[in-house]
């Protein structure tokens, strides 16, 4: 403080409610309600599945969920890289630049799908024992499911960063969260962790095409204007 004192002092008296103020504070708002909805939607079907197979099932079907969630952190990172060219360039820049980093963490995350695929049945119960054999299974049904929500992370830039449009995002996280408990009901009581991890990949490949949807339209609309 001392060093910077020229910068900051004498420190100005600003509104806490201006226009800027008022925008961040909606975007922020509705960003945090994308990520409530995620948080309750990607683990929906752990309550159902608590409900009718036990606490063992849902250790089982954990390791498989966090082992598949995990690879996430791909397209997560390229989201991350891509955000400032994403605000600055113009329309078309911006679009193509999205489309592209999309298709790559798709392709990114499937390649990475086929090695946890391959691997799982070894390395699971070589790590967590025995016990954990059947998590192989549901981690298998999961990929799929996990390899098309991929591109939403970058997706989700250009809805509610570069457009601020942050309910469109919240519109995918609530509509892969609906299907994922609806089938998770249907699924569950039959097929045990099996039936929890095929309505988890359904709700994923829901949520993710509808952000391609909105993506395109979105896209078309602004590019048209």
């Amino acid at each position: 403080l001392a060093v910077t004192r020229d910068v900051w002092h004498p420190v100005a008296a600003t509104p806490l409610l201006d226009e800027h103020t008022r925008v961040i504070l909606r975007l922020a708002l509705a960003m945090g309600a994308v990520q409530v909805v995620n948080l309750i939607g990607y683990r929906a079907e752990l309550f159902v599945l608590e409900w009718y197979e036990g606490v063992a099932a849902v250790g089982i079907y954990s390791i498989a969920m966090q082992a598949a969630e995990a690879m996430w952190l791909i397209p997560a990172a390229i989201a991350t890289a891509i955000t400032g060219p994403t605000v600055h360039d113009d329309e078309a820049d911006a679009t193509h630049l999205v489309a592209r980093s999309s298709l790559k963490g798709l392709l990114y995350t499937a390649g990475a799908a086929v090695v946890v695929g391959a691997a799982g049945p070894f390395l699971i119960p070589l790590l967590f024992g025995e016990d954990f054999d059947g998590a192989a299974a549901p981690l298998a049904l999961l990929l799929p499911g996990v390899v098309l929500y991929a591109p939403v992370t970058v997706l989700v830039v250009y809805l509610s960063v570069r457009h601020s449009r942050p309910h469109l995002s919240l519109l995918v996280s609530v509509v892969a969260a609906v299907v994922t408990t609806a089938l998770a009901f249907v699924l569950i009581p039959p097929y045990g962790v099996e039936g929890a991890a095929a309505a988890s990949a359904a709700g994923y490949a829901v949520g993710g095409a509808l952000a391609w949807l909105l993506f395109r339209r979105v896209s078309r609309g602004a590019m048209g204007s």
